[in-house]
Protein backbone atom coordinates (compact mmCIF):
# COMPACT_ATOMS: atom_id res chain seq x y z
CA UNK A 1 0.00 0.00 0.00
CA UNK A 2 1.10 3.38 -0.39
CA UNK A 3 1.12 3.50 3.72
CA UNK A 4 4.17 3.23 5.52
CA UNK A 5 4.68 -0.58 6.00
CA UNK A 6 4.92 -0.67 9.66
CA UNK A 7 1.68 -1.31 11.02
CA UNK A 8 -0.43 0.68 13.58
CA UNK A 9 0.45 -0.98 17.37
CA UNK A 10 -2.26 -1.58 20.37
CA UNK A 11 -5.93 -0.44 19.91
CA UNK A 12 -4.95 1.08 16.34
CA UNK A 13 -7.20 0.71 12.85
CA UNK A 14 -10.81 0.55 12.96
CA UNK A 15 -11.02 -0.27 16.88
CA UNK A 16 -9.26 2.97 18.08
CA UNK A 17 -10.54 5.20 15.19
CA UNK A 18 -14.33 4.35 15.74
CA UNK A 19 -13.73 4.70 19.76
CA UNK A 20 -12.59 8.19 18.91
CA UNK A 21 -15.24 8.52 16.50
CA UNK A 22 -18.00 7.23 19.09
CA UNK A 23 -16.74 9.32 22.19
CA UNK A 24 -16.43 12.37 20.07
CA UNK A 25 -19.94 12.24 19.17
CA UNK A 26 -21.06 11.65 22.18
CA UNK A 27 -19.18 15.04 23.07
CA UNK A 28 -20.95 16.33 20.35
CA UNK A 29 -23.89 15.62 21.66
CA UNK A 30 -23.44 16.55 25.29
CA UNK A 31 -22.46 20.16 24.33
CA UNK A 32 -25.42 21.24 22.63
CA UNK A 33 -27.62 20.24 26.00
CA UNK A 34 -24.74 21.64 27.85
CA UNK A 35 -25.03 25.11 26.28
CA UNK A 36 -28.69 25.05 26.29
CA UNK A 37 -28.23 24.85 30.04
CA UNK A 38 -26.23 27.28 30.58
CA UNK A 39 -27.90 29.84 28.07
CA UNK A 40 -30.74 29.39 29.85
CA UNK A 41 -29.31 29.84 33.12
CA UNK A 42 -27.39 32.61 31.65
CA UNK A 43 -31.10 34.05 30.26
CA UNK A 44 -32.74 33.72 33.42
CA UNK A 45 -30.26 35.87 35.33
CA UNK A 46 -30.63 38.48 32.47
CA UNK A 47 -34.74 38.23 32.89
CA UNK A 48 -34.15 38.59 36.85
CA UNK A 49 -31.77 41.40 36.54
CA UNK A 50 -33.78 43.36 34.04
CA UNK A 51 -36.83 42.30 36.07
CA UNK A 52 -35.12 43.50 39.60
CA UNK A 53 -33.77 47.22 37.58
CA UNK A 54 -37.23 47.65 36.42
CA UNK A 55 -38.49 47.38 40.47
CA UNK A 56 -36.16 49.52 41.36
CA UNK A 57 -36.38 51.71 38.71
CA UNK A 58 -40.11 51.85 39.46
CA UNK A 59 -39.48 51.96 43.42
CA UNK A 60 -36.94 54.97 42.92
CA UNK A 61 -39.61 56.75 40.49
CA UNK A 62 -42.41 56.32 42.83
CA UNK A 63 -39.79 58.06 45.96
CA UNK A 64 -39.10 61.16 43.78
CA UNK A 65 -42.71 61.43 42.81
CA UNK A 66 -43.58 61.50 46.29
CA UNK A 67 -40.37 63.57 47.39
CA UNK A 68 -41.75 65.85 44.22
CA UNK A 69 -45.24 66.06 46.19
CA UNK A 70 -43.75 66.71 49.76
CA UNK A 71 -41.99 69.48 48.30
CA UNK A 72 -44.68 70.75 46.50
CA UNK A 73 -46.88 70.67 49.61
CA UNK A 74 -44.56 72.34 51.26
CA UNK A 75 -43.88 75.20 48.91
CA UNK A 76 -47.82 75.94 48.42
CA UNK A 77 -48.15 76.17 52.28
CA UNK A 78 -45.42 78.47 52.97
CA UNK A 79 -46.46 80.41 50.18
CA UNK A 80 -50.03 80.69 52.17
CA UNK A 81 -48.05 81.48 55.39
CA UNK A 82 -45.49 84.36 53.59
CA UNK A 83 -48.53 85.75 51.31
CA UNK A 84 -50.66 86.36 54.71
CA UNK A 85 -47.62 87.92 56.37
CA UNK A 86 -47.67 90.02 53.37
CA UNK A 87 -50.96 90.86 52.63
CA UNK A 88 -51.59 91.77 56.58
CA UNK A 89 -48.41 94.15 55.96
CA UNK A 90 -49.60 95.55 53.06
CA UNK A 91 -53.01 96.27 54.50
CA UNK A 92 -51.72 98.28 57.86
CA UNK A 93 -49.35 99.89 55.53
CA UNK A 94 -52.42 101.10 53.30
CA UNK A 95 -54.43 102.34 56.77
CA UNK A 96 -51.00 103.82 57.50
CA UNK A 97 -51.16 105.69 54.57
CA UNK A 98 -54.73 106.93 54.84
CA UNK A 99 -53.61 108.14 58.53
CA UNK A 100 -51.05 110.21 57.64
CA UNK A 101 -52.80 111.98 54.61
CA UNK A 102 -56.04 112.66 57.18
CA UNK A 103 -53.66 114.06 59.12
CA UNK A 104 -52.03 116.17 56.75
CA UNK A 105 -55.09 116.94 55.29
CA UNK A 106 -56.68 117.94 58.63
CA UNK A 107 -53.99 119.96 60.79
CA UNK A 108 -51.51 120.25 57.40
CA UNK A 109 -48.78 118.65 60.01
CA UNK A 110 -48.09 114.80 61.41
CA UNK A 111 -48.37 114.77 65.12
CA UNK A 112 -46.14 111.65 66.54
CA UNK A 113 -48.00 111.25 69.42
CA UNK A 114 -50.83 109.99 67.05
CA UNK A 115 -49.13 108.18 64.66
CA UNK A 116 -47.59 106.30 67.97
CA UNK A 117 -50.96 105.54 69.44
CA UNK A 118 -52.06 104.46 65.76
CA UNK A 119 -49.22 102.16 65.48
CA UNK A 120 -49.51 100.25 68.80
CA UNK A 121 -52.87 99.20 68.34
CA UNK A 122 -51.83 98.30 64.39
CA UNK A 123 -48.66 96.37 65.35
CA UNK A 124 -50.20 93.27 67.13
CA UNK A 125 -51.33 92.37 63.83
CA UNK A 126 -47.75 92.66 61.96
CA UNK A 127 -45.31 90.62 62.05
CA UNK A 128 -42.55 90.52 65.05
CA UNK A 129 -40.37 92.99 64.90
CA UNK A 130 -41.91 94.88 62.13
CA UNK A 131 -40.49 99.02 62.18
CA UNK A 132 -43.27 101.79 60.84
CA UNK A 133 -41.53 104.71 59.57
CA UNK A 134 -42.96 108.15 58.18
CA UNK A 135 -41.04 110.72 56.31
CA UNK A 136 -41.91 113.94 54.72
CA UNK A 137 -41.37 114.80 51.19
CA UNK A 138 -37.33 115.46 51.45
CA UNK A 139 -37.26 111.94 52.95
CA UNK A 140 -36.67 113.25 56.63
CA UNK A 141 -38.16 110.47 59.25
CA UNK A 142 -40.72 112.12 61.65
CA UNK A 143 -42.14 108.87 62.53
CA UNK A 144 -40.25 106.04 63.90
CA UNK A 145 -38.28 103.32 66.21
CA UNK A 146 -35.22 104.75 67.40
CA UNK A 147 -35.92 107.94 65.26
CA UNK A 148 -35.84 111.81 66.93
CA UNK A 149 -35.48 115.24 66.84
CA UNK A 150 -32.07 114.53 68.57
CA UNK A 151 -31.18 112.02 65.91
CA UNK A 152 -32.12 113.18 62.19
CA UNK A 153 -32.57 110.46 59.57
CA UNK A 154 -33.22 110.78 56.10
CA UNK A 155 -34.44 107.95 53.85
CA UNK A 156 -33.93 110.42 50.45
CA UNK A 157 -31.19 107.78 49.59
CA UNK A 158 -33.25 105.03 49.59
CA UNK A 159 -33.60 103.78 45.78
CA UNK A 160 -37.25 103.37 46.13
CA UNK A 161 -38.27 106.79 47.95
CA UNK A 162 -36.91 109.01 44.56
CA UNK A 163 -40.43 106.90 42.71
CA UNK A 164 -42.66 107.18 45.78
CA UNK A 165 -42.79 111.03 45.79
CA UNK A 166 -43.86 111.89 42.16
CA UNK A 167 -47.20 111.95 41.51
CA UNK A 168 -47.73 109.15 39.52
CA UNK A 169 -46.43 106.70 42.03
CA UNK A 170 -48.24 108.23 44.97
CA UNK A 171 -50.15 105.48 47.21
CA UNK A 172 -49.17 102.46 45.80
CA UNK A 173 -47.36 99.79 47.61
CA UNK A 174 -43.73 98.37 46.34
CA UNK A 175 -41.61 96.05 48.49
CA UNK A 176 -38.01 96.39 47.99
CA UNK A 177 -35.36 93.68 48.08
CA UNK A 178 -32.82 92.83 50.63
CA UNK A 179 -31.82 96.45 52.68
CA UNK A 180 -29.71 96.78 56.02
CA UNK A 181 -31.29 99.88 58.58
CA UNK A 182 -29.09 102.61 58.99
CA UNK A 183 -29.36 102.86 62.51
CA UNK A 184 -30.31 99.28 63.39
CA UNK A 185 -27.76 97.06 61.01
CA UNK A 186 -30.79 94.72 60.75
CA UNK A 187 -31.18 93.04 57.50
CA UNK A 188 -34.78 93.52 56.41
CA UNK A 189 -37.28 93.93 53.48
CA UNK A 190 -39.63 97.29 53.36
CA UNK A 191 -43.57 97.38 52.11
CA UNK A 192 -43.10 101.32 50.91
CA UNK A 193 -46.10 103.51 49.69
CA UNK A 194 -46.24 107.45 49.26
CA UNK A 195 -48.84 109.81 51.27
CA UNK A 196 -50.11 113.21 49.62
CA UNK A 197 -50.76 116.15 51.02
CA UNK A 198 -54.25 118.35 51.48
CA UNK A 199 -53.70 119.32 48.12
CA UNK A 200 -52.90 115.53 46.52
CA UNK A 201 -49.20 116.67 45.93
CA UNK A 202 -46.75 113.73 47.34
CA UNK A 203 -46.40 115.09 50.86
CA UNK A 204 -43.56 112.17 51.81
CA UNK A 205 -43.42 108.33 52.53
CA UNK A 206 -44.31 105.36 54.77
CA UNK A 207 -42.59 102.30 55.16
CA UNK A 208 -43.08 99.38 57.44
CA UNK A 209 -39.78 97.49 57.73
CA UNK A 210 -39.71 93.69 58.36
CA UNK A 211 -36.59 91.86 59.61
CA UNK A 212 -35.88 88.72 57.29
CA UNK A 213 -35.33 86.93 60.93
CA UNK A 214 -39.50 86.69 60.52
CA UNK A 215 -39.03 85.05 57.48
CA UNK A 216 -36.68 82.25 58.54
CA UNK A 217 -38.96 81.43 61.66
CA UNK A 218 -41.83 80.81 58.54
CA UNK A 219 -39.65 78.74 56.77
CA UNK A 220 -39.05 76.73 59.78
CA UNK A 221 -39.77 72.81 58.16
CA UNK A 222 -38.55 69.90 60.28
CA UNK A 223 -40.31 67.18 57.97
CA UNK A 224 -37.56 68.72 54.96
CA UNK A 225 -34.85 66.33 57.69
CA UNK A 226 -31.36 67.34 58.30
CA UNK A 227 -30.20 67.83 54.52
CA UNK A 228 -33.20 69.80 53.61
CA UNK A 229 -33.56 73.44 52.62
CA UNK A 230 -36.27 75.90 51.91
CA UNK A 231 -35.33 79.54 51.03
CA UNK A 232 -36.77 82.95 49.78
CA UNK A 233 -35.02 85.37 47.02
CA UNK A 234 -35.37 88.66 46.33
CA UNK A 235 -36.90 90.05 42.69
CA UNK A 236 -33.12 90.23 42.55
CA UNK A 237 -32.60 87.13 43.38
CA UNK A 238 -30.55 87.35 46.31
CA UNK A 239 -30.89 85.35 49.18
CA UNK A 240 -33.30 86.44 52.27
CA UNK A 241 -34.16 83.89 54.17
CA UNK A 242 -33.31 80.10 54.46
CA UNK A 243 -34.12 77.43 56.79
CA UNK A 244 -31.80 75.42 58.08
CA UNK A 245 -30.95 78.96 60.56
CA UNK A 246 -27.73 77.41 60.16
CA UNK A 247 -27.05 78.82 56.84
CA UNK A 248 -27.98 82.31 57.53
CA UNK A 249 -24.51 83.13 56.72
CA UNK A 250 -25.15 83.04 52.97
CA UNK A 251 -28.24 85.79 53.09
CA UNK A 252 -27.33 87.77 50.61
CA UNK A 253 -25.70 85.81 47.97
CA UNK A 254 -27.00 85.15 44.56
CA UNK A 255 -25.37 81.93 43.49
CA UNK A 256 -28.27 79.04 42.74
CA UNK A 257 -28.36 76.36 40.25
CA UNK A 258 -28.46 76.29 36.32
CA UNK A 259 -31.83 74.78 36.74
CA UNK A 260 -33.23 77.56 39.17
CA UNK A 261 -31.91 79.89 37.05
CA UNK A 262 -33.69 78.74 34.10
CA UNK A 263 -36.92 78.48 35.97
CA UNK A 264 -36.82 81.84 36.76
CA UNK A 265 -36.09 83.19 32.88
CA UNK A 266 -38.68 80.90 31.84
CA UNK A 267 -41.71 83.03 34.18
CA UNK A 268 -43.38 80.13 35.14
CA UNK A 269 -44.89 80.26 38.21
CA UNK A 270 -43.99 76.91 39.97
CA UNK A 271 -41.66 73.88 38.59
CA UNK A 272 -39.81 70.74 40.01
CA UNK A 273 -36.32 69.92 38.65
CA UNK A 274 -33.28 68.00 40.23
CA UNK A 275 -30.34 70.51 41.36
CA UNK A 276 -26.84 70.02 43.66
CA UNK A 277 -27.25 72.88 45.93
CA UNK A 278 -24.28 75.32 45.30
CA UNK A 279 -23.86 75.83 48.72
CA UNK A 280 -22.98 72.32 50.32
CA UNK A 281 -23.09 69.96 47.30
CA UNK A 282 -26.15 67.74 48.04
CA UNK A 283 -28.42 66.31 45.51
CA UNK A 284 -31.90 67.41 45.82
CA UNK A 285 -35.24 67.39 44.03
CA UNK A 286 -36.26 70.92 44.36
CA UNK A 287 -39.94 72.99 44.25
CA UNK A 288 -39.89 76.41 42.66
CA UNK A 289 -43.12 78.63 43.63
CA UNK A 290 -43.26 82.41 42.56
CA UNK A 291 -44.79 83.49 46.04
CA UNK A 292 -48.22 84.67 45.47
CA UNK A 293 -48.56 88.85 45.28
CA UNK A 294 -45.14 89.51 46.00
CA UNK A 295 -41.83 89.63 44.01
CA UNK A 296 -40.03 86.75 45.95
CA UNK A 297 -38.91 83.23 44.36
CA UNK A 298 -39.43 80.41 46.88
CA UNK A 299 -37.53 77.11 46.74
CA UNK A 300 -37.63 73.96 48.90
CA UNK A 301 -35.44 71.09 48.33
CA UNK A 302 -35.50 67.22 49.73
CA UNK A 303 -32.07 65.80 49.82
CA UNK A 304 -31.98 62.58 47.59
CA UNK A 305 -30.33 61.00 51.07
CA UNK A 306 -33.74 61.33 52.51
CA UNK A 307 -36.31 60.69 50.36
CA UNK A 308 -33.81 57.94 48.53
CA UNK A 309 -33.42 56.19 52.06
CA UNK A 310 -35.84 53.53 52.30
CA UNK A 311 -35.50 52.89 48.42
CA UNK A 312 -31.76 52.33 49.16
CA UNK A 313 -32.47 49.65 51.55
CA UNK A 314 -34.42 48.18 49.35
CA UNK A 315 -31.96 48.27 46.61
CA UNK A 316 -29.36 46.88 49.00
CA UNK A 317 -31.72 43.67 49.79
CA UNK A 318 -33.11 43.44 46.04
CA UNK A 319 -29.23 42.84 44.83
CA UNK A 320 -28.10 40.85 47.64
CA UNK A 321 -31.57 38.50 46.45
CA UNK A 322 -30.31 38.54 42.81
CA UNK A 323 -26.64 37.91 43.83
CA UNK A 324 -27.68 34.50 45.69
CA UNK A 325 -30.12 33.58 42.54
CA UNK A 326 -27.28 34.00 40.40
CA UNK A 327 -25.11 31.87 42.51
CA UNK A 328 -27.93 29.31 42.89
CA UNK A 329 -28.44 29.25 39.40
CA UNK A 330 -25.29 28.84 38.03
CA UNK A 331 -24.63 25.92 40.90
CA UNK A 332 -28.15 24.31 39.38
CA UNK A 333 -27.02 24.64 36.31
CA UNK A 334 -23.20 23.18 36.66
CA UNK A 335 -25.40 20.33 38.39
CA UNK A 336 -27.97 19.89 35.28
CA UNK A 337 -24.38 20.03 32.54
CA UNK A 338 -22.82 17.62 34.96
CA UNK A 339 -26.19 15.64 34.96
CA UNK A 340 -26.30 15.97 31.42
CA UNK A 341 -23.01 15.26 30.79
CA UNK A 342 -23.13 12.09 32.50
CA UNK A 343 -26.39 10.97 30.87
CA UNK A 344 -24.85 11.73 27.23
CA UNK A 345 -21.63 9.79 28.22
CA UNK A 346 -23.79 6.36 29.58
CA UNK A 347 -25.68 7.13 26.38
CA UNK A 348 -22.38 7.51 24.65
CA UNK A 349 -20.95 4.04 26.55
CA UNK A 350 -24.57 2.71 25.58
CA UNK A 351 -24.14 3.23 21.85
CA UNK A 352 -20.34 2.29 21.48
CA UNK A 353 -21.24 -1.37 23.18
CA UNK A 354 -24.27 -1.54 20.29
CA UNK A 355 -21.79 -1.06 18.24
CA UNK A 356 -18.96 -3.42 19.15
CA UNK A 357 -18.47 -7.45 19.22
CA UNK A 358 -18.78 -8.29 22.68
CA UNK A 359 -16.11 -11.06 22.32
CA UNK A 360 -13.44 -9.48 20.11
CA UNK A 361 -13.99 -5.60 20.57
CA UNK A 362 -14.33 -5.15 17.34
CA UNK A 363 -16.77 -2.96 15.79
CA UNK A 364 -19.68 -5.47 14.60
CA UNK A 365 -22.56 -5.45 11.63
CA UNK A 366 -24.33 -2.66 12.86
CA UNK A 367 -20.98 -0.13 13.17
CA UNK A 368 -20.33 -1.96 9.28
CA UNK A 369 -23.55 -0.84 8.22
CA UNK A 370 -23.41 2.86 9.36
CA UNK A 371 -19.69 3.14 8.32
CA UNK A 372 -19.83 1.84 4.65
CA UNK A 373 -21.96 4.70 3.67
CA UNK A 374 -20.44 7.13 4.40
CA UNK A 375 -17.14 5.52 2.85
CA UNK A 376 -18.60 5.60 0.18
CA UNK A 377 -19.38 8.78 0.15
CA UNK A 378 -15.89 9.67 0.47
CA UNK A 379 -14.52 7.57 -2.42
CA UNK A 380 -17.03 8.95 -4.55
CA UNK A 381 -15.78 12.62 -4.01
CA UNK A 382 -12.17 12.01 -4.03
CA UNK A 383 -12.55 9.77 -6.85
CA UNK A 384 -10.21 6.82 -5.08
CA UNK A 385 -10.86 3.12 -5.12
CA UNK A 386 -12.11 1.68 -2.43
CA UNK A 387 -12.33 -2.47 -1.37
CA UNK A 388 -14.30 -4.26 0.78
CA UNK A 389 -12.67 -7.74 2.14
CA UNK A 390 -14.73 -10.40 3.58
CA UNK A 391 -12.55 -13.40 5.63
CA UNK A 392 -13.92 -16.08 6.78
CA UNK A 393 -11.37 -18.71 8.43
CA UNK A 394 -11.46 -21.97 7.11
CA UNK A 395 -12.41 -25.47 9.38
CA UNK A 396 -13.17 -22.87 12.23
CA UNK A 397 -15.46 -25.57 13.54
CA UNK A 398 -12.93 -28.02 14.50
CA UNK A 399 -11.07 -26.10 16.32
CA UNK A 400 -14.07 -26.03 18.65
CA UNK A 401 -14.95 -29.39 17.96
CA UNK A 402 -11.16 -30.55 19.48
CA UNK A 403 -10.26 -27.68 21.58
CA UNK A 404 -13.53 -26.54 22.77
CA UNK A 405 -15.50 -23.35 22.30
CA UNK A 406 -13.27 -21.63 25.03
CA UNK A 407 -10.10 -22.35 22.76
CA UNK A 408 -12.63 -21.48 19.79
CA UNK A 409 -12.95 -17.61 21.42
CA UNK A 410 -8.94 -17.64 22.54
CA UNK A 411 -8.52 -17.81 18.67
CA UNK A 412 -10.61 -15.41 17.81
CA UNK A 413 -9.91 -12.64 20.15
CA UNK A 414 -6.03 -13.21 20.03
CA UNK A 415 -7.10 -12.81 15.53
CA UNK A 416 -8.92 -9.48 16.30
CA UNK A 417 -5.89 -8.04 18.31
CA UNK A 418 -3.38 -8.96 15.46
CA UNK A 419 -5.72 -7.40 12.82
CA UNK A 420 -6.30 -4.32 14.42
CA UNK A 421 -2.86 -3.68 14.63
CA UNK A 422 -2.41 -4.38 10.62
CA UNK A 423 -4.76 -2.20 9.07
CA UNK A 424 -3.82 1.57 8.43
CA UNK A 425 -5.93 4.47 10.53
CA UNK A 426 -8.06 5.44 8.13
CA UNK A 427 -8.75 1.61 7.55
CA UNK A 428 -12.14 -0.15 8.88
CA UNK A 429 -12.37 -4.17 10.38
CA UNK A 430 -15.18 -5.32 11.63
CA UNK A 431 -16.42 -8.76 13.23
CA UNK A 432 -20.18 -9.91 11.63
CA UNK A 433 -20.17 -12.96 13.93
CA UNK A 434 -18.67 -16.71 14.35
CA UNK A 435 -15.53 -16.69 12.17
CA UNK A 436 -16.51 -13.84 9.83
CA UNK A 437 -14.54 -10.68 9.13
CA UNK A 438 -14.81 -7.53 7.03
CA UNK A 439 -12.26 -5.16 5.94
CA UNK A 440 -12.60 -1.83 4.00
CA UNK A 441 -9.53 0.01 2.49
CA UNK A 442 -10.09 3.33 1.74
CA UNK A 443 -7.78 5.64 -0.48
CA UNK A 444 -6.06 2.84 -3.10
CA UNK A 445 -4.57 4.81 -5.79
CA UNK A 446 -6.60 3.39 -9.01
CA UNK A 447 -2.54 3.18 -10.64
CA UNK A 448 -1.49 0.90 -8.00
CA UNK A 449 -4.38 -0.87 -6.31
CA UNK A 450 -3.55 -4.71 -6.93
CA UNK A 451 -0.27 -3.54 -5.74
CA UNK A 452 -1.50 -1.96 -2.48
CA UNK A 453 -4.20 -4.73 -1.92
CA UNK A 454 -1.87 -7.27 -2.53
CA UNK A 455 0.84 -5.91 0.32
CA UNK A 456 -2.11 -5.77 3.27
CA UNK A 457 -3.59 -9.04 1.83
CA UNK A 458 -0.35 -11.09 2.37
CA UNK A 459 0.08 -9.12 5.97
CA UNK A 460 -3.03 -10.24 6.72
CA UNK A 461 -2.74 -13.97 5.31
CA UNK A 462 0.77 -13.72 7.43
CA UNK A 463 -0.86 -12.60 10.74
CA UNK A 464 -4.06 -16.15 10.60
CA UNK A 465 -1.47 -18.37 9.03
CA UNK A 466 0.89 -17.76 12.55
CA UNK A 467 0.44 -20.50 14.80
CA UNK A 468 -2.49 -19.53 17.89
CA UNK A 469 -1.16 -20.45 21.34
CA UNK A 470 -4.93 -21.86 23.11
CA UNK A 471 -3.28 -22.01 26.79
CA UNK A 472 -2.02 -25.25 28.73
CA UNK A 473 0.60 -25.35 26.33
CA UNK A 474 -1.80 -26.03 23.24
CA UNK A 475 -1.66 -24.95 19.83
CA UNK A 476 -3.09 -24.60 16.60
CA UNK A 477 -2.95 -23.22 12.92
CA UNK A 478 -5.75 -22.39 10.91
CA UNK A 479 -6.36 -21.16 7.09
CA UNK A 480 -8.86 -18.34 5.60
CA UNK A 481 -10.66 -17.61 2.38
CA UNK A 482 -11.38 -14.00 1.20
CA UNK A 483 -12.86 -12.24 -1.78
CA UNK A 484 -12.35 -8.58 -2.63
CA UNK A 485 -14.81 -5.84 -4.09
CA UNK A 486 -14.20 -3.19 -5.55
CA UNK A 487 -15.95 0.41 -5.78
CA UNK A 488 -16.92 1.80 -8.40
CA UNK A 489 -16.37 -1.32 -10.58
CA UNK A 490 -18.76 -4.07 -8.42
CA UNK A 491 -21.13 -1.50 -7.15
CA UNK A 492 -22.16 1.54 -6.18
CA UNK A 493 -23.68 0.77 -3.09
CA UNK A 494 -22.65 -0.98 -0.04
CA UNK A 495 -24.88 -4.24 -0.16
CA UNK A 496 -23.84 -4.64 -3.88
CA UNK A 497 -20.30 -4.60 -2.39
CA UNK A 498 -21.42 -6.66 0.28
CA UNK A 499 -23.00 -9.20 -1.83
CA UNK A 500 -19.73 -9.15 -4.89
CA UNK A 501 -17.35 -9.57 -1.54
CA UNK A 502 -19.00 -12.33 -0.43
CA UNK A 503 -19.75 -14.62 -3.60
CA UNK A 504 -15.71 -14.12 -4.02
CA UNK A 505 -14.99 -15.70 -0.78
CA UNK A 506 -17.06 -18.47 -1.73
CA UNK A 507 -15.51 -18.98 -4.83
CA UNK A 508 -12.44 -19.16 -3.08
CA UNK A 509 -13.44 -21.54 -0.33
CA UNK A 510 -15.06 -24.16 -2.69
CA UNK A 511 -11.65 -24.23 -3.83
CA UNK A 512 -9.46 -24.67 -0.82
CA UNK A 513 -8.06 -28.31 -0.95
CA UNK A 514 -6.49 -27.51 -4.07
CA UNK A 515 -6.56 -23.47 -4.89
CA UNK A 516 -3.10 -21.83 -5.76
CA UNK A 517 -4.65 -18.23 -4.24
CA UNK A 518 -6.27 -18.01 -0.66
CA UNK A 519 -8.10 -14.43 -1.78
CA UNK A 520 -10.13 -13.51 -5.06
CA UNK A 521 -11.45 -10.35 -6.23
CA UNK A 522 -15.30 -10.74 -7.80
CA UNK A 523 -13.83 -10.78 -11.17
CA UNK A 524 -11.11 -12.29 -13.02
CA UNK A 525 -8.65 -9.81 -12.62
CA UNK A 526 -8.02 -6.34 -10.03
CA UNK A 527 -8.85 -3.86 -12.81
CA UNK A 528 -7.11 -0.21 -12.02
Amino acid sequence: MDAPEQPQAGLGGSMGKESRRESVASVRHARPLSALIFAAAVVLNLVVAASAQLFLNSRRDDAERAAAAATQSIAHALDGSVSNAAQVTKLALRMAVNECEQESMAGGRLEPAKLTTYFHIMSASLPEGAMLHVTDRSGRVIFGPRMGRSQPESYAYRDFFGPLTSASAARRIRITNLLVGRATRVRLIAFVAGYASADGTPAGVVSIAIPISYFHELLHVPSLGAHGVALIRDASTALIAIYPASRVDTIGNRHFSPQLARAIASGVRAETFHAEHTGDGVERIDSYLRLSGLPFYLVVGQSAQSYLASWRNTRDWTRLAQSAFLVVSMLVAALLIGLARHVEALHGDEARRARRDLLSGLPNRLALVEYLPSAIARARRSGALMAVGMLDLDDFKAVNDRFGHRSGDILLVELSRRLMGLVRAGDFVARLGGDEFVFVFEGLSSATAHAELDRALARIHESVDEAFDLGDGRQTRIGMSMGIALFPRDGAHADALMRHADAAMYEVKKAKAHRAHWWSASVTQVDA
